[in-house]
């Protein structure tokens, strides 16, 4: 059976030992280590003991308290912290390193392309806005003509999702 030291235990032992001492008569002489000293003496010395457990117990109950106020205001500073990052952006702009003084990431340069990517990125484009029928400004500037009766809205083709059911 292993012993170890409890605090709360050895502190009510100091208060026992204190108060036993502080009823003695007045004038009692303790005999410690081969050395005579008064009881009063002895209980203000342990007075100071039993201080420094009463001092950790109150800096518990104190850590408790703030930890409890740190964490209910954590919320609240999330919130402002990311509605102030892209004001700070704005101001230092977004690929300054002078962001690290404000606690955040400088936004990377995009990555160049290869050649291969860019003219894979080309064709996609290309596909895109041929199955789109999307046409550019010298494009539209092309086409001319009168539409002869009432007008009537074009809606867009419709396709159909994995599912099979139209969109």
């Amino acid at each position: 059976m292993s012993s170890s030291f409890q605090p709360e235990k050895f502190e009510e032992q100091l208060i026992k030992l204190r108060d036993g001492l502080r009823g003695l008569p007045r004038g009692t002489q303790v005999t410690i280590g081969g050395v005579s000293r008064s009881a009063e003496e002895v209980a203000r010395k342990l007075d100071a003991y039993i201080a420094s457990y009463e001092a950790v117990r109150a800096t518990r109950v104190l850590l408790d308290q703030q930890t409890a106020a740190r964490n209910g205001n954590q919320r609240l500073a999330k919130t402002l912290r990311e509605d102030i990052e892209p004001g700070i952006r704005s101001l230092v702009g977004p690929r300054n390193p002078e962001l690290t003084k404000f606690g955040f990431k400088p936004k990377k340069a995009p990555r160049k392309l290869t050649s291969d990517a860019q003219s894979k990125k080309v064709e996609r484009m290309r596909a895109t806005r041929q199955a789109r029928g999307t046409r550019g400004p010298r494009q539209k500037l092309g086409i001319k003509g009168a539409i002869d009766g009432p007008s009537v809205r074009a809606s867009p083709p419709q396709t159909q999702g994995a599912n099979g059911v139209a969109r």
